[in-house]
Order: structure tokens, then sequence, then C-alpha cells
């Protein structure tokens, strides 16, 4: 969501990115506090609706969560404070993210094409992974990192914009977007593995990827994408079940009074077609 990226950027330009005189990765503390500035703004705006605690939907999310912290170690607890929090947000859009320091939203257009908890708990999980993983702020990091080498270089080497737009070029295709999708696969196999010691069955996540590759059209090539190929995501990750030594519990289906509107939604549009 290009939106929650802007609002990361611009908080950490204005905030810690003036205290790492020496270490560019934002601190864990720092994490969670752009975390926490980026989560209230995007409650405040008026054209987002984080919905209520009571809904069911959001009670659902959390006791999915609930159920995959718990896999967490204590030392890890301890050491790494997150403040992790899970809100759904009315909108239609497929998408759901985690900021800085914990905070982790999922839209109701992705939960509404989900049938069971297992799909969704490959999701959180993911989610979780790239907080724990310090993701955001590894990659901002190396990004500063980068911009200044480029920056040094074009002072040596004389600016000019042919220059420019190579070096441009490069870093977004040569280092930025490679990184996100080292990242993306970083959290779909330790995303895994999270889902598979809090008890889920793993083939929710793969089922997720499936769902996402048919309703992604028209996406560009991997080389220019922030997230790996769905169908390469897909391989990986029942390759990984094909070698699992044990039998994982079947899925289990959401149960709400939402579920049958949604599905005959989901029907009509044919996102439900050969499943």
């Amino acid at each position: 969501m290009r939106t929650i990226a802007l609002i990361i950027a611009a908080i950490a330009l204005g905030g810690p990115a003036s205290t790492l005189a020496f270490d560019l990765k934002p601190s864990m503390r720092e994490q969670v506090k752009l975390g926490k500035s980026a989560s209230e703004q995007i409650r405040k705006d008026p054209k987002v609706k984080v919905l209520p605690d009571t809904d069911l939907r959001v009670k659902l999310l959390r006791r999915i969560a609930d159920r995959l912290m718990k896999t967490i170690p204590e030392k890890e607890v301890k050491s790494k404070p997150w403040v992790y929090s899970f809100d759904v947000i009315q909108d239609d859009e497929i998408n759901a993210f985690a900021l800085p320091g914990g905070p982790v939203f999922f839209n109701t257009g992705l939960l509404k094409m989900m049938d069971t908890e297992d799909q969704v708990a490959g999701v959180l999980a993911h989610e979780i992974i790239h907080v724990r993983k310090e993701h955001w702020a590894r990659d901002y990091a190396r990004t500063l990192e980068q911009q200044g080498l480029f920056l040094i270089a074009g002072l040596l080497l004389g600016v000019n914009d042919t220059l420019m737009q190579g070096a441009s070029l490069l870093e977004t295709y040569g280092l930025q977007l490679p990184r996100s999708r080292r990242f993306e696969t970083e959290a779909d196999t330790e995303g895994y593995a999270m889902m598979v010691q809090a008890g889920y069955n793993p083939q929710g996540m793969v089922d997720v990827f499936v769902m996402l590759n048919a309703n992604h059209k028209g996406k560009p090539p991997e080389f220019m994408s922030t997230h790996p190929d769905e169908k390469n995501r897909i391989k990986k990750l029942q390759d990984m079940l094909a070698k699992a030594p044990q039998a994982y519990p079947p899925q289990t289906p959401i149960v709400g009074p939402w579920r049958k509107r949604e599905q005959a939604i989901l029907q009509v549009r044919g996102l439900l077609v050969g499943r």
C-alpha cells in the first residue's frame, strides 16, 4: 500500500533519521515509535474505517494472532519488546500489511476471500515475521546507505542526467526490488514454520497464494516487482509441504454470520471457481 509507505517514510525522515549518524538502521525503540505514529495516522484518516474491537472479524483475527504469538520464544519477547496490534480495515482492496514495531492491519477485501482460519494464519504469520526480522528498518538503512554511495560516486565522476538515471535504475532494479523479494521470501518460509509450530495447516498459506495468483491480472514480471512471482512462491511452499515429515491437521473453516453473504459475492465474481 503506497500510502502507508509514504506515511512511514515521512515520519522516519522527520524523526529518527536525524539520530542515525553512525547507525542507519532505526533502533527497536524507534521502530515501535514509527509504527505507533503511522498507526495513529491511519486511524485518524477520515477515508479509512478501522473496524471496532467488538466486530467478529476483528475478534477472529486477534484470536488467530494470539495463537501464533505464543510460538515466539520468551527470550525474543524480552529482548525485542515489539508492540503488536491486530486490526481490520473496511476496504475491498486485497491487502494486509505490517508497520514497523508491530501494528498489523488486515483488509476485509482479503479476509472475505478466505475460507479457513489456516489461510488467515498464513497471512498473519507472514506479516509478523516482517516485524520480527525488522525488514522495514533493514531496507530503510540499506536504501539510505546506497543512496549515499551513489551520491558520492556522482560527485566524484561528475553528475549528469544519464548517469543519475542509470544510477536510479540500478538502485531500483538491481538493489531495492531484489532485497524486497528476499524479505518476502524470508517472511514466507519463516511464517510457514511459525504457523506449523502454532498447530495450523501450512496448506492454508499455499491456498492464499493460489487465490492471489488467480486475482492478479496484468501483474509486471518478477524483476519489476517488490514481491516474488506467486507461482514461484506456490512452488517453493509446495516443495516444503512435500518434504514435511509429519501430517498436518485439517484446516479449520471460518464460521461467522458474514460468511454466507461474502461467499455469494465471491461466487458471482468468479473467485471461487475451481476451488
